[in-house]
């Protein structure tokens, strides 16, 4: 891996690196937003496909390393219910072992996540550029599927990126 998914190696402290690389395997490989994400429930991993809910109710292709790793996370995630009497359904838990392990994640808390890792990984703003990783990221998953050879129809519906449908987005 390179690039930012290889940076999350060294993020500290360690509770925090398998729920980051799920996080940015979601937005890099599977081409998910932060929201997204944040509201996935572990329900919506359906083997090799995903259920998204978001704005658009959608099922995505997972690849292969997407399936790698969030059948990797699942035994974790299962542990970090099991501190909650009552476990939540989302797929992303907050594995902090403070008073709010187990809890769902959630946007303030993939934003917040998102944030110290850009600035681990040495992202600064340039002038004149947007430097959003979540939206850098979600961009290398449509460029992922559109290298791998599916129509642009099949990649806008599964990144629920309508814009791929106007003349021009290649420039």
């Amino acid at each position: 891996m390179a690039g930012p998914l290889a940076a999350g190696r060294g993020v500290r402290p360690a509770h925090w690196r398998p729920l980051l690389k799920v996080l940015l395997v979601l937005l890099g490989e599977v081409g998910l937003t932060l929201k997204e994400a944040a509201a996935l429930w572990k329900d919506d991993l359906q083997g090799k496909r995903l259920l998204v809910r978001g704005e658009r109710l959608r099922e995505v292709p997972l690849t292969p390393l997407a399936q790698e790793v969030l059948e990797g996370w699942l035994p974790l995630r299962e542990y970090l219910a099991g501190h909650q009497p009552l476990p939540y359904p989302h797929l992303l838990l907050n594995p902090s072992p403070r008073k709010g392990r187990g809890r769902p994640l959630g946007l303030e808390g993939a934003k917040w996540l998102m944030k110290e890792f850009t600035l681990f990984a040495g992202y600064e703003p340039r002038e004149g550029r947007r430097t959003d990783l979540a939206h850098r990221l979600r961009w290398r998953a449509i460029r992922g599927y559109l290298k791998a050879g599916h129509p642009k129809e099949k990649v806008a519906y599964w990144t629920g990126m309508r814009t791929l449908m106007l003349r021009g987005w290649e420039e």
